[in-house]
């Protein structure tokens, strides 16, 4: 199989690249997740470790050159730690979700209580009447104090519920009558008259969610309005309002999600920056202004342009190495390969490289713009110093059919995978004349002219 070729080049420049690309996401998911347990108090020690001991992992795969490795483990690392935060995320707000649901039963029972208190006409504490105000931002040593206050009431509910007091043999009676019955207690109590409405739940689940999304500054106006609505007297307009506030609030959420999702995709792609050439500066103070202002619009476009960039300088960076490593195992295979013959060859699209003495015939070597395919195959002279012959052809095509397999072993040595994809066997395609240029003494190129076009 030696007639012409479409061969596919991975070097090792990409492979390097693309691992230090996914080690790279997975350092951007650790730096989330330490954001994420710092700002909620939740980095530990133990944490850390963990996280040092997968970025060891991954470094000495990428020392002793296990590319296959990292291109599968890496991702996956980075994976369990996006989920990680995700899963950080999720426990603070069911936590802050069960601490507002108990705030709200506070508020709840202190209703209820003051109004079982005032229908068998016993006076309201002044206490019981101001914890539906201040119970829903009270903390949580306020809480506990709430609790007394409604145990002293539901207390003193049982007493006014309860008969005279009986005579000694009247409580025997009873005690033998009500024996293996179970009394209420304030829990069973508590459970029974403080029911919570779906939009009531809901509305705990997006003040909760708003907390750990925003800052507490952020988050403390709808609070407010939450504890104004708690202690609103009117159910139906408790319940209207309620309501509106859930709308807001689940807007809000969606613009911080949005907010959060960008400016991290803005720090991610800012440390890609560093990565990519000296036109991307412009690029990152852009970025970072972005970053440090949380401007949403600026930086979805920004992300986008960096994306962009990144993708090209990578492109760009890819094609020099592939053509840089053809050249570099046909030099080591003796062809005569000069200093600027990789930027003619980008420059020109094809270009022809020739053993030392050999005149008549050479490799022609074509690839498009990215260089992510290439085509070889032998060409020979249109003007040849000896005549040419089906037969001549057809030898000095099986002997760079020898070339061809030595090449790739050679590349494979640097750790560059040439992958053909597309090919005919010797002979079986007539070999391509061409009008091959004279060598320029400046670039050291062999650029091939198609039959017929002359040199200016």
């Amino acid at each position: 199989m030696s007639g012409p070729k479409v061969v596919r080049i991975v070097t090792r420049e990409e492979v390097e690249t693309i691992c230090r690309s996914l080690i790279a996401s997975f350092e951007h998911a650790a730096a989330e997740l330490k954001h994420c347990a710092e700002r909620h108090d939740l980095w530990t020690k133990e944490l850390e470790a963990a996280i040092t001991d997968k970025r060891r992992a991954l470094g000495k795969m990428f020392e002793r050159e296990r590319w296959i490795d990292i291109q599968k483990h890496a991702p996956l690392e980075a994976e369990f730690l996006r989920d990680e935060t995700q899963r950080m995320k999720s426990a603070v707000i069911s936590k802050a979700e069960a601490a507002r649901g108990a705030r709200r039963r506070i508020v709840d029972a202190a209703g209820s209580l003051a109004a079982a208190l005032e229908s068998v006409g016993r006076a309201v504490p002044t206490e019981l009447r101001g914890l539906a105000a201040r119970a829903i931002s009270a903390s949580d040593a306020e809480l506990a104090s709430m609790q007394a206050v409604l145990n002293a009431a539901f207390s003193e509910l049982k007493d006014a519920a309860s008969p005279a007091r009986a005579t000694g043999e009247q409580q025997e009676l009873a005690n033998r009558l009500g024996k293996g019955e179970t009394h209420t207690t304030y829990a069973d109590w508590l459970v029974a008259n403080t029911p919570t409405s779906e939009s009531d739940a809901r509305l705990d689940r997006l003040l909760a969610e708003i907390e750990v999304l925003e800052h507490a500054e952020a988050a403390r106006g709808f609070a407010a309005r939450a504890a104004a609505i708690a202690a609103e007297p009117s159910v139906n307009r408790r319940a209207l309002l309620t309501d509106s506030l859930v709308l807001e609030l689940s807007a809000c959420l969606a613009t911080a999600r949005r907010r959060e999702s960008v400016v991290a995709a803005m720090r991610e792609v800012r440390g890609g920056l560093d990565r990519v050439s000296a036109d991307a500066a412009d690029l990152g103070r852009r970025l970072d202004r972005a970053i440090g202002e949380i401007d949403i619009q600026a930086g979805e476009k920004l992300v986008e342009e960096a994306r962009q960039l990144a993708a090209t300088e990578a492109r760009r960076a890819a094609s020099v190495a592939r053509r840089r490593a053809v050249l570099k195992g046909l030099a080591a295979l003796g062809y005569e390969v000069r200093e600027n013959m990789a930027s003619a060859w980008a420059q020109a699209g094809r270009i022809v490289v020739k053993k030392p003495g050999v005149t008549d015939y050479g490799v022609e070597l074509g690839a498009t713009t990215c260089a992510d395919q290439m085509q070889v195959r032998l060409v020979g002279a249109a003007e040849p110093l000896e005549p040419r012959t089906a037969q001549r052809d057809r030898d000095t095509e099986a002997q760079w059919c020898e070339d061809f397999g030595r090449l790739r072993q050679t590349l494979a040595k640097t750790g560059t995978e040439l992958k053909l994809e597309r090919g005919v066997g010797v002979g079986m395609q007539p070999v391509k004349t061409v009008i091959m240029a004279d060598i320029d003494c400046d670039t050291g190129s062999n650029v091939a002219r198609p039959r017929g076009q002359r040199k200016l």
